[in-house]
């Protein structure tokens, strides 16, 4: 007795199970998702296995998946493999990419959007094996949004043109952009002949090489292909595979170019075919009812056009594309009895919060429930000041919930109804859904953000690069100077060392030969006394040629550059007074102690107040300042002269200005230059201030030479602490 309950219990259990397991199955088949997986070894793939739910989606069963591994790859449409391909590269690399929307080619040549979301899988070492997929059949959406979008594009460009020829060329485009068509053409008749002419096209891929030598505007008529069936027959025509139509094939716009569906749509106008609305696609794809029926609504959208353009009074043809474009756009219609509180809300309107027309009450209470709580004042508020006059029209933006318990933004525009006392009656208008809009709106502030701050980093480099290559062009001029001047001084130490000994004895001849001069013969002494003085000069030019090209050794410890320039200034004492000379000193008495080379550094400076005091003959007044300066960055960045120098540097800055005639400024850049002079024949020799530079840039500082604005000219040192 046992066993017969246990074996009926049993058997209860097994059926139940195969009832379970059979309605898992047709669920499975019923379903537009379903799932697959793609195992790896070693980053290759090596098997994949597509669940049930393929065949709905794809036309492929699991099994002809399973027995083709280059099947999955072979029915992604061709423009998306690049971003199918993409997206598993970077699950190979460790990523978690977000899902990716795709069109795949169904087995019987239609076109479907897909969402794939992958899912990696990994062993317990963190090794990826694989990874799950979820694809969800998204046509039905996809097309939704295609139509919208290609119903609103056509009603802008008919609401912007004033002709239909204006409206054609974005008409086209726009449609084949968005409805993913290669080509698009339009053929109305010629108005004298009545033949059939292609008046514009638009196309995604290269014409045909005949086609662009000749004008875009068919120049003979078609007796045959998709246009004239279309035409001849007034309904829609559809071509799954042009290679087996020959009359259309041999039509000049799809000949020798690639492509292979065609469809085209009559347009209708006054109730006849005025034009037909060709279309054409790289794939071969079967008759699409949902495709045919938005393009034939855009056809009507064209043909309400038309019939609007030929209208002969201009007051009923502005009235009828005001009509046409609030027929063809997406807006809500609304109608208020003020009195009563009843309300008409369009399907459109309530479509757009995700209701059916049965699912909200005509009432006003009704659309107050549907308010945002934070809009909810703000709209009552302005619909009151309206009413009272205290606004010319209504215009409200507000939000309203979605059915799905989101909110959408909306715009209302409404005029009111009023009794001859001036009492509102009735108040009717439009919403239009502003959601994509906002947040199209937000998107573009963060971009414009990003875009701020990426111009603010790309200025910055800029300086920097501006900053970079002044400073790489003063090091080149500092290189063309230091071997320029290597290049002087070694001619400077072979010329001086030939030249010294040969002057020296003839310097001693010339003393000679003075000894030998008879009395009273004055001009061959002061002829004598001439040369002896030209040879002393030459000396002296050959000296100041050892000293620029000398060994660079220095000798430094940190000294009080105060006392070094007053001992300079009594070095050269006699020669200032002598000049009428009025000195003036400004030495700072902080001056902070800096390692120099004494007897270098007091060369420079007694070249420096020398040439001060031969450039006032007459007299004049010299002045020496010596100061501290830190380097900030900021208003010591504009002086040259702390170029070199980096923010938070100490420096000693010495000043050595006097008020003779100054430098012109054309020569001004030279007077660094060896052998260069300013100053009269058998003044100077041109090497003192060369000499000077050379000293200060070995101890690692400045030298400018400027003209003062008010007379005279500033030399400055600058050297580090």
């Amino acid at each position: 007795m046992k066993t017969e309950i246990l074996v009926a219990e049993r058997q209860v259990a097994e059926n139940a199970l195969r009832e379970s397991e059979q309605r898992y199955k047709r669920l499975l088949s019923a379903t537009t998702d379903y799932i697959y997986s793609v195992d790896f070894d070693h980053n290759h793939t090596i098997r994949t296995t597509h669940g049930p739910g393929c065949e709905a989606v794809t036309g492929y069963s699991p099994e002809e998946f399973a027995s083709d591994p280059y099947l999955w790859y072979r029915v992604i449409y061709e423009e998306d493999r690049p971003a199918v391909m993409a997206q598993v590269t970077r699950i190979m690399n460790g990523d978690l990419p977000p899902p990716l929307e795709h069109r795949v080619i169904h087995k019987n040549g239609s076109i479907r959007w897909i969402s794939n979301t992958p899912i990696p899988h990994r062993d317990n070492q963190g090794h990826l094996l694989g990874y799950d997929g979820l694809i969800s059949d998204i046509t039905n959406r996809k097309r939704a949004e295609q139509f919208l979008a290609s119903q609103y594009t056509v009603t802008r460009c008919l609401a912007e043109a004033q002709t239909l020829e204006e409206a054609l060329p974005r008409i086209l485009r726009d449609i084949g952009t968005i409805l993913f068509w290669d080509r698009a053409e339009y053929w109305s008749t010629d108005s004298a002949s009545g033949d059939l002419h292609r008046k514009e096209f638009w196309s995604r891929i290269p014409p045909p090489l005949q086609e662009i030598r000749s004008s875009p505007v068919s120049s003979k008529p078609v007796a045959g292909g998709l246009a004239r069936s279309a035409w001849d027959s007034g309904e829609p025509v559809w071509v799954p595979d042009l290679d087996l139509a020959p009359n259309i094939r041999g039509e000049t716009a799809v000949s020798n170019s690639g492509l292979r569906c065609g469809c085209g749509i009559p347009v209708r106008a006054l109730g006849k075919v005025v034009g037909v609305m060709e279309f054409f696609s790289r794939e071969t794809q079967q008759c699409d009812s949902h495709m045919l029926q938005v393009l034939t609504g855009l056809a009507a959208q064209v043909s309400l056009f038309i019939e609007q353009e030929r209208a002969e009074q201009a007051l009923r043809r502005s009235q009828e594309r005001l009509a046409l474009v609030i027929e063809g756009s997406n807006d809500g219609i609304w109608d208020w009895d003020v009195t009563t509180g009843q309300t008409y809300f369009s399907p459109r309107w309530k479509g757009m919060l995700g209701y059916d027309d049965d699912e909200i009450e005509n009432t006003f209470s009704a659309w107050e429930q549907l308010l945002h709580p934070e809009d909810r004042d703000r709209a009552v508020a302005g619909i009151r000041a309206y009413f009272a006059g205290k606004t010319t029209s209504f215009e409200l933006e507000h939000r309203l919930r979605h059915k799905d318990g989101t909110y959408r933004w909306i715009l209302a525009r409404g005029v009111v109804l009023r009794d001859a006392e001036g009492n509102p009656l009735r108040m009717a208008g439009s919403h239009v859904d502003l959601t994509e809009r906002k947040l199209a709106g937000e998107r573009l502030e963060k971009t414009c953000a990003k875009l701020a701050a990426r111009e603010a980093a790309l200025k910055k480099i800029l300086r920097q690069l501006r900053a970079s290559h002044r400073a790489l062009k003063e090091a080149q001029l500092h290189l063309i100077q230091a071997a320029k001047l290597e290049s002087v001084g070694t001619l400077a130490a072979g010329v001086a060392h030939e030249v010294k000994n040969p002057l020296q004895t003839i310097l001693m001849g010339l003393d000679y030969v003075c000894q030998k001069v008879p009395a009273g013969d004055q001009d061959l002494t002061d002829t004598l006394g001439d040369m002896r003085d030209a040879v002393k000069r030459a000396g002296s030019i050959i000296r100041e040629l050892l000293v620029f090209s000398s060994d660079s050794v220095f000798q430094t410890r940190p000294e009080d550059l105060n006392v070094l320039i007053e001992r300079s200034m009594r070095l050269l004492n006699p020669s200032l007074i002598a000049a009428g000379t009025e000195i003036v000193r400004n030495l700072d008495p902080q001056l902070p102690l800096v390692p120099i080379d004494h007897n270098k550094i007091q060369q420079v400076f007694i070249n420096l107040l020398l040439n001060a005091a031969q450039a006032m003959p007459a007299g004049g007044t010299l002045t020496v300042t010596t100061r501290a300066v830190r380097v900030d960055g900021t208003g010591s960045a504009a002086n040259p002269l702390f170029h070199k120098y980096g923010a938070g540097e100490s420096l000693v800055v010495v000043d050595v200005e006097d008020t003779g005639h100054g430098i012109p400024e054309a020569v001004l850049p030279r007077v660094f230059d060896p052998f260069f002079t300013t100053k009269p024949l058998g003044v100077g020799t041109g090497l003192g201030l060369s000499i000077a530079r050379k000293i200060v840039d070995l101890h690692g500082g400045e030298i400018q030479i400027r003209n003062r604005p008010t007379g005279g000219v500033a030399a400055t040192v600058a050297l580090k602490v």
